[in-house]
């Protein structure tokens, strides 16, 4: 494997997929949390969880294209491959803290506990997502 020194690469960026990597979650964290505040109000359990699962793929999928539009902002001036399955794989650890995070606090009254363990898990879902997404690409 041949080491390159980042110092003398050139590298800018595609201004336009730096603002949609700041528009995209912004929004999509909005609709998440709306999304999930009708679960607070619904009386079946089963919409309860209907609106918990569309905010967590609200949630996750924003917050994986914010990731992955901003590598693809990062011109650099050597050819990058994205392996496929690795990429797509990197949404799920996103995805199951959004979910686990929405579940805690759609209480009616979250306990600071809830609170910090869902900062906890949001920020191990966001880790390890950046963690594969990163690794996947050579």
């Amino acid at each position: 494997m041949i080491e390159v020194d980042m110092l003398f690469l050139d590298k800018s960026y595609e201004p336009w997929f730096v603002v949609l990597s700041l528009l995209i979650p912004i929004l999509g964290a909005f609709s998440a949390f709306n999304i999930t505040e009708r679960s607070l109000t619904s009386k079946s359990y089963g919409l309860k969880i209907t609106w918990l699962v569309f905010g967590c793929l609200t949630m996750g999928m924003s917050v994986w294209s914010m990731h992955f539009l901003a590598m693809l902002a990062l011109r650099l001036p050597i050819p990058v491959n994205y392996d496929l399955l690795a990429t797509l794989i990197s949404i799920l650890p996103a995805m199951l803290a959004s979910g686990a995070v929405f579940w805690l606090m759609s209480k009616k009254q979250p306990k600071l506990s809830n609170v910090m363990i869902a900062g906890l898990l949001l920020g191990s879902g966001v880790g390890a997502m950046h963690h594969i997404g990163t690794v996947s690409y050579t």
